[in-house]
């Protein structure tokens, strides 16, 4: 057989009609039917994803405020005013070395005392004010963000100095006291004082103390020196 004949016999497959497949009845409809649907789904997705997106995302900060108020509230650093001292300051340091090294700022009150050599210096941070005597750190009063290393501070009650340092109390004085003194613990005979509210000053007549709810107002260190009439005394 011929080149020609050859095509010519293809051509004619090609064009015979009973090769034709006959198309599934309705199939037409049912193409159009699923693109129909196809663009639908698509419509919805468009639809339907802002406001997906805006749920995950209220959601997601009810979720972090959630986790938020579960948490305890941030408390602040508090620095320890030990037996000894606050950090670097301490009780006995020459008043010069502390002012060298940026623990104390310049004079406020000179010349008290019995001796008259008591001056008061301005503090740094959380040291209020540091009494010296003959030139040496025999006082430091600190604010409410330092506490001993028992967690007393500023804004306590006077139950809890007695739960904390047992040995405080109960008091036996005739009268409610407005200042507590006691060992420091560690402080190789330096002694505390917690100083307590006397405004209202709530006093349990049976014992004569302050109520457990009394609250300290003022909180310092001090040399075991600093008793009696040697007292280098400063008002706040």
């Amino acid at each position: 057989m011929s080149r020609d004949d050859l095509e010519d016999r293809l051509e004619a497959l090609l064009h015979d009609r009973g090769l034709d497949l006959p198309p599934r009845p309705g199939a037409t409809d049912i193409v159009e039917g699923q693109v129909r649907r196809a663009r639908r789904r698509r419509r919805a997705v468009q639809t339907a994803l802002p406001a997906a997106l805006t749920v995950v995302a209220v959601a997601a900060g009810f979720a972090l405020a959630g986790k938020d108020s579960d948490e305890a509230p941030t408390q602040p650093a508090y620095d320890i005013l030990s037996g000894q001292g606050l950090g670097d300051l301490r009780i006995g340091m020459d008043i010069a070395d502390a002012q060298e090294a940026g623990l104390v700022r310049d004079v406020i009150e000179e010349g008290k005392g019995n001796s008259g050599s008591c001056n008061r210096y301005e503090g740094v941070g959380s040291v209020d004010y540091v009494v010296t005597e003959g030139g040496v750190v025999v006082q430091i009063e600190v604010g409410a963000l330092a506490e001993t290393p028992e967690a007393i501070n500023i804004g306590d009650t006077y139950g809890d100095i007695v739960r904390a340092y047992p040995r405080v109390g109960p008091l036996d004085d005739r009268q409610a006291p407005a200042e507590i003194r006691f060992e420091a613990p560690g402080g190789d005979g330096n002694l505390y004082r917690l100083v307590l509210e006397t405004s209202g000053m709530n006093v349990d007549a049976s014992e004569r103390q302050p109520s457990s709810s009394t609250k300290i107002t003022d909180l310092a260190l001090l040399a075991g020196s600093q008793v009696g009439e040697d007292y280098c005394w400063f008002s706040s």
